[in-house]
């Protein structure tokens, strides 16, 4: 079975690294230029074909009807061969099967250790309920701004911004993260965490990764700050600067949602923020979108015949012996 594994993965890992390498160049290529013209929350989409390019069978848009087919191509040789066909021993395949399996267990364990670890350090925070807030908010000596857990989403604050920040910045850091807790965000970011578990041989998976937590973030400044005049925006980028000056607070691991994450791209979409309508950039990233998926699904077309497996059709009135000659 690992022998099995490895050897759909040397037929799996070259083709799909180079088909999401292609549709991520493309989705940076038009998110970028759509980067201040077209909301954040929108653009992820961009990266979707990505996701399921991984997901779905190289041949996905085969019929399944063709697969039979497959054992025709098979050498005569092969077929008549006394014994069984898988070689005896221990087999490269099998050294990568197991090599596969080994790396993502670890990050499996990895995940899972790093989000209890994060559930016992918030378990000595005290519960804010002052806080007008979707969800419970916590302060914390060392934690956050951020937001943790799945089911129970909680935001987190250090208790040094709750201290020492005003009024209108302390609501500009609970806006953000209940922008996240409405967004259903740390669903988002979960699925992010198990789809790298699973295709962490993709390189291109990791990087399309990043850059949705990226706009995960910008997407809850557009929220946080729909409406909202310049002055707000100034002061809503001081926030963030003042974040930054207090240090990196939210170290907190796995399965959580940073206020103070990517802070000079964050600073420059507030600034130069220059949307176009609503249906323009619904359109032009789902035409995007289409396209990408198009593209990602073309198959390697109709499956070749042995040599000498097919006989022309005889014409009509023609007679043909058992062996398919006139």
């Amino acid at each position: 079975m690992i022998d099995r594994l490895g050897h759909a993965l040397v037929d799996w890992l070259v083709p799909i690294n180079a088909w999401t390498a292609f549709l991520l160049a493309c989705a940076l290529l038009i998110d970028r230029a759509l980067a201040r013209r077209a909301r954040a929350s929108l653009r992820i989409a961009l990266y979707v074909p990505v996701a399921l390019r991984v997901l779905l069978p190289l041949s996905w848009s085969i019929p399944v009807a063709h697969v039979p087919r497959v054992a025709t191509l098979m050498p005569l040789q092969v077929l008549s061969a006394s014994g069984p066909l898988e070689s005896s021993g221990f087999s490269w395949p099998a050294a990568l099967g197991l090599a596969y399996l080994a790396v993502a267990l670890v990050l499996a364990v990895r995940a899972v250790v790093m989000r209890r670890q994060l559930a016992r350090a918030l378990a000595s925070g005290r519960p804010l309920p002052a806080m007008r807030a979707p969800c419970p908010v916590l302060g914390h000596r060392e934690r956050g701004p951020m937001v943790a857990g799945l089911w129970a989403p909680r935001i987190v604050l250090p208790e040094a911004i709750l201290e020492g920040a005003s009024d209108p910045a302390l609501a500009c850091i609970l806006e953000h993260e209940s922008a996240h807790v409405r967004r259903r965000d740390p669903w988002l970011a979960a699925a992010i965490e198990a789809m790298l578990v699973v295709a962490w041989p993709v390189l291109p998976v990791w990087i399309a990764a990043a850059r949705v937590r990226h706009l995960m973030e910008l997407a809850c400044d557009e929220e946080a700050l729909a409406g909202a005049d310049a002055e707000a925006r100034r002061r809503y980028g001081h926030v963030l600067l003042d974040v930054a000056e207090q240090g990196n607070l939210s170290l907190a691991g796995v399965g959580a949602l940073h206020f103070g994450s990517t802070l000079r791209a964050r600073v420059e979409a507030i600034a130069f923020y220059r949307p176009w309508p609503r249906w323009v950039q619904a359109g032009l990233v789902g035409a995007a979108v289409a396209g990408f998926v198009a593209c990602s699904s073309t198959g390697p077309g109709t499956m070749p015949q042995p040599t000498g497996g097919t006989h022309p059709a005889a014409a009509p009135g023609e007679g043909v012996d058992d062996y398919g000659y006139k």
